[in-house]
């Protein structure tokens, strides 16, 4: 498969687009810039990465300047003294309508009608996606390997992660009620009422309890082993016999181990998050993620049925919050290292006893990091890695957001006391889950506005850190951001972002393909062209029509065979026929067949159908 540099012909055609984006002047410097980037980031592999990085780096600093109304920082290469890299000017001056002469951020709403202005203009947010574009286009591209400071950042996670102390010199604001005393015992109540019934555990818990199974997800183990090779497992007291009987009969593949000679430690593995940073995550041992696994199962259901937490937590469906943050009234807190930051005191502290035993039964016993060392024990409740982390953390910073709402309007005099509000949580729910539009996935928070930062001081006294470079309070932001939505008032400004600069293999081909069929392409017709030419170029074939290609990818009805390097589509024949030659390049005449594959023919007895996948021919 011959290579192609998407690089290029991604900004060469965006150069041309932006001839219709702006007037002609201000076209003129966008065109200048991009020509900046494609000489620089053509002369060696080392430089194009340094462009690369600091592009997306560019791009982050904009999207924080919006967000808290401060000045753009400039990354620091920027300040280079060579000229081929003093972008920042030029695009300033491209994109004037964002920024003083000084470059601060021009937004400043001093009056509501001026909000209102902002976040109804097309124009500006047309702008806005344009510029975002330009400059995250490739920040998350997997062939470009972040350049970070490996000790620092492992120094700053084993600090996470180990750390047991809280924030003890916390200001509390007068308008908010004391942490302790107030927010606590509400929160305890509301994670109650989902985890148990009747004060004992909930009977989804109970009978996995009783009866547990488990089951093998399709990431990583700390063993390294995969497919067959996660069943040899390894018992010890930990491990329920009747959890191991279940998946493994006679358990013929079980060893079972001294458990003084089994410690169940999680690897500490590195995974780049985008091309300027990495991200840390803790891989399980087989045995402890076939038993999360099985209990996350449970937990999902359990949370998503729940009367109390089905309208705020969609573990299942993040198009919620994707939505939600767009309503007015609302904004979003995104939090910095959430799985790590979350205390396993702090969950023993709000959980009930039983659930709490209940999730720390199949808690690794230490992290072993790259160099050998163990982290043993650990502050955080289920690090990212472990299958719990994601419910556990969804549903305890729904408690902690919603106990601070209920704290804060106790103090406004909307609830007499704290008692008057945990008898409601237990008796007459539906009143609060009316009155507080919540949505949780993960860290991702959407909070009604007037508690914003009542809950950010509340998150930060349960020793949680608010992320305020992505953290948006619709008061004073045109954007807010929350579970991959991005909104300026109420236009979609999300940007693609092409996972590879160079497309050199199948991989790099199937996403391309899946890039183009996405929407936001329209509004860019040279960058939609070019990025065709390309995907046309590294496979030679004939297509009359781009719109059938790229359904039928997505669809799949037509897909990439790696072995013999060739397009294929999937349509059906008549059993007795043995012709089954190439299908002619002009795969457009076969949109017919596009739902057929999915669903039964509806043309006589379909058991002398076939279906077989046949090459397009080039």
């Amino acid at each position: 498969m011959e290579t192609r540099d998407l690089f290029g012909v991604f900004y060469k055609s965006l150069a041309k687009d932006a001839i219709s984006f702006f007037p002609e002047d201000e076209a003129s410097c966008f065109v200048t810039s991009i020509d900046v980037i494609l000489n620089r980031a053509g002369s060696d592999n080392d430089t194009r990465r340094l462009v690369i990085t600091t592009l997306a780096e560019l791009g982050k600093n904009f999207e924080v300047a919006v967000i808290n109304h401060t000045s753009l920082a400039v990354p620091r290469i920027w300040l280079s003294q060579d000229p081929l890299l003093l972008l920042p000017s030029v695009f300033l001056q491209t994109f004037r309508h964002f920024f003083n002469d000084d470059g601060k951020i021009k937004f400043s709403f001093s009056t509501e009608n001026q909000r209102e202005e902002v976040l109804n203009s097309h124009d500006l947010s047309f702008r806005f996606q344009i510029l975002r574009q330009s400059l995250l286009a490739f920040s998350k591209a997997k062939d470009i390997d972040p350049v970070v400071d490996e000790l620092k950042d492992l120094a700053s996670f084993k600090s996470r992660v180990s750390d047991p102390s809280l924030p003890t010199n916390a200001q509390y604001s007068p308008a908010l009620l004391d942490f302790n005393s107030e927010v606590v015992p509400i929160a305890k109540t509301l994670l109650q009422e989902v985890l148990l019934d009747d004060g004992r555990l909930h009977p989804s818990l109970q009978q996995w309890k009783d009866d547990p199974f488990g089951r093998h997800g399709p990431g990583a183990v700390a063993g390294g082993e995969t497919d067959r090779q996660k069943w040899n497992f390894r018992a010890c007291t930990r491990l329920q016999s009747n959890l191991l009987a279940g998946a493994c009969g006679d358990l013929s593949t079980v060893k079972y181990t001294d458990p003084e000679d089994f410690e169940c430690l999680s690897r500490l593995s590195v995974v780049p998050k985008d091309v300027t940073k990495k991200r840390y995550i803790c891989i399980e041992p087989k045995e402890l993620m076939f038993a999360q696994q099985g209990l996350m199962k449970v937990m999902y259901e359990l949370i998503c049925s729940s009367f109390l937490t089905r309208s705020a937590i969609h573990l299942f469906d993040q198009s919620h919050n994707f939505y939600a943050c767009r309503r007015k009234g609302v904004s979003t807190i995104d939090l910095s290292d959430a799985s790590d930051r979350l205390r396993l005191g702090l969950c023993r502290l709000l959980l009930p006893k039983e659930a709490f035993k209940l999730f720390t039964r199949y808690r690794s016993s230490g992290i072993e990091l790259p160099d050998g060392e163990v982290i043993r024990p650990y502050t955080s409740m289920a690090t990212m890695g472990n299958a719990l982390c994601f419910p556990i953390e969804s549903l305890m910073f729904w408690a902690l957001s919603l106990g601070s709402c209920l704290a804060q309007d106790v103090y406004n005099g909307t609830y007499g006391s704290v008692a008057e509000v945990i008898w409601m949580i237990r008796n007459r729910p539906w009143p609060i889950i009316r009155r507080y539009s919540i949505y949780v996935f993960g860290d991702d928070i959407i909070i009604p506005d007037s508690y914003f930062l009542g809950v950010c001081e509340t998150l930060e006294l349960s020793g949680l850190k608010v992320n305020t470079n992505k953290s948006c309070f619709s008061t004073t932001s045109p954007v807010k951001e929350s579970c991959g939505a991005y909104w300026w008032g109420n236009f979609d400004v999300r940007v693609i972002k092409f996972p590879y600069t160079r497309v050199d293999g199948t991989l790099e081909f199937i996403a391309l393909a899946d890039q183009l069929s996405d929407e936001r392409l329209e509004h860019y017709y040279n960058v939609s062209a070019g990025m065709m030419h390309v995907l046309t170029s590294v496979h030679p074939v004939y297509i009359s029509s781009r719109e059938s290609l790229l359904r039928g990818l997505k669809d799949g009805w037509i897909r990439f065979n790696p072995e013999f390097q060739r397009l294929e589509a999937r349509v059906p024949r008549l059993v007795k026929d043995a012709d089954w030659s190439d299908l002619p390049g002009d795969v457009g005449i076969y949109a017919y067949f596009t739902s057929q594959s999915t669903r039964p023919l509806s043309i006589g007895d379909t058991s002398c159908i076939e279906w077989k996948w046949v090459a397009i021919a080039s």
